[in-house]
């Protein structure tokens, strides 16, 4: 996997407190009325699906033998 591509993937969930940090708590534990998740629910999922994603992009790099994906341009290079 590209290594920017990797470290933007790790770190994106840094930039969670830099955007919500100053955002009232209860807000983010508050269900709406409508029963939709709340924005704590909504985090944790987005947090869930990032791992899950990370190891199956590592899962089909080692299946593929990819050395990398170009971001630029979306294609596959193989080894």
């Amino acid at each position: 996997m590209n290594d920017n591509l990797k470290a933007l993937l790790t770190n994106q969930y840094k930039m969670l407190d830099e955007l919500l940090g100053n955002i009232n708590k209860n807000i983010f534990v508050t269900k709406p009325e409508n029963g939709k998740w709340s924005v704590f629910e909504n985090i944790a999922h987005l947090g869930r699906y990032n791992e899950v994603f990370l190891g199956r992009m590592q899962e089909s790099r080692i299946a593929h033998d990819w050395r990398d994906i170009d971001c630029n341009c979306g294609s596959l290079r193989r080894s």
